[in-house]
């Protein structure tokens, strides 16, 4: 007969060690998973935009994806012969004089007491800035690294465009399948859960494109107002950068200011309110506006995971940072606090 303290042990062994191999098993290839989940975004919103086109025009869902594809094709091959060539003149010259303007602002901070002491206490920025000359030959490669050493640029943005196609095009398929994984019980709960996820991901998808779109455009249209140079590659960094919450906007602000400041140190204070009034339109309008249809999220959370990304898998973690937590709260409210502790977020504590 077998012993049941025995036959617990093996099962807890087991079950330990598998924890420990799925681990080992996600932690090794999360890369190639973020990858996927980026796919997985795109997927969603192609075949939103395929849902509304057939239903519309009347077309056939494969005619309707097709016409999606090359429409999104078509825009982006717009983008990269006719405004791209402008953007990157805009970039190079901006990396090839970046360094002086660094300079110049440490000239104009030299000539003041505080100044001077701000940069004695700053040694290490001063090296970094130092070795600014550098930026130029690298920025290329910055660029690129985001998708990790192991998948350059353009392999990573095939696996998302394939994976984005494949999932579009037969989304039933792959819902389904996952659909069979979960016990007969709780299936109609979890066909509930993933519709919710794919509504909480196509609205921040959504709400991401237009205001990354909103803010590029008032930032490089506010910027040439001004008459700060390089304000379409500004803007478009503002724009990318909107993509990031938190950090992004941070990052966006710093080449912009340097470059306002060595224009003139009036230009430096025009370019910050510019910049404080575009944020709190961003805060107090665009952001409520088109992220309405999604759930809250805790600003304190989305930035310890975006550190925490960073720190394991590089620039990719942050930009994918919003979306995971998005999804992590969905599944821990519905999955959880409705299911598990039978509560409601609605219920007043």
């Amino acid at each position: 007969m077998r012993d049941p303290f025995v036959h617990r042990v093996l099962v807890a062994v087991g079950i330990t060690t598998a924890s420990l191999l799925l681990v080992i098993i996600v932690w090794r290839a999360i890369t190639v998973l973020l990858l996927v989940f980026a796919g997985i975004i795109f997927a969603i919103l192609l075949a939103w935009l395929r849902e509304q086109l057939s239903h519309y025009l009347r077309l056939s869902r494969g005619f309707a994806l097709a016409i999606v594809v090359l429409v999104v094709l078509l825009l982006f091959s717009l983008l990269v012969t006719l405004i791209t060539p402008l953007i990157v003149d805009q970039i190079q010259a901006l990396a090839d004089e970046l360094p002086g303007y660094i300079e110049s602002v440490e000239d104009y901070l030299r000539r003041f007491n505080w100044g001077r002491a701000l940069l004695a206490q700053a040694p290490e920025v001063n090296h970094a800035f130092g070795n600014f000359e550098n930026f130029n030959g690298d920025l290329i490669a910055r660029m690129v690294g985001i998708f990790s050493t192991t998948f350059g640029f353009i392999a990573g943005v095939v696996l998302i465009l394939f994976i984005a196609i494949y999932l579009a095009a037969e989304p039933s398929l792959y819902v389904h399948g996952v659909l069979r994984l979960i016990p007969l019980a709780h299936r109609a709960r979890g066909k509930e859960v993933l519709a919710q996820l794919g509504y909480t991901i196509r609205w921040w998808m959504l709400g991401q494109m237009l205001s990354m779109s909103i803010l590029g455009t008032l930032t490089a249209i506010g910027l040439a107002v001004l008459g700060i140079p390089y304000a379409l590659a500004l803007g478009l960094l503002a724009a990318v950068m909107t993509f990031i919450p938190n950090l992004g906007p941070i990052l966006a602000f710093i080449p912009t200011i340097l470059v306002a400041l060595a224009v003139s140190p009036e230009h430096a204070l025009y370019v910050l309110v510019l910049y404080v009034i575009i944020q709190n339109v961003e805060g107090y309008f665009i952001t409520p506006l088109v992220h309405r249809r999604i759930i809250a999220m805790p600003p304190v959370i989305i930035l310890t995971v975006q550190i925490l990304l960073l720190t394991m898998v590089g620039f990719i973690g942050v930009l994918l940072a919003l979306p995971l937590v998005a999804c992590a709260m969905v599944l821990i409210r519905m999955l959880y606090i409705e299911d598990v502790l039978g509560d409601d977020l609605n219920r007043p504590v």
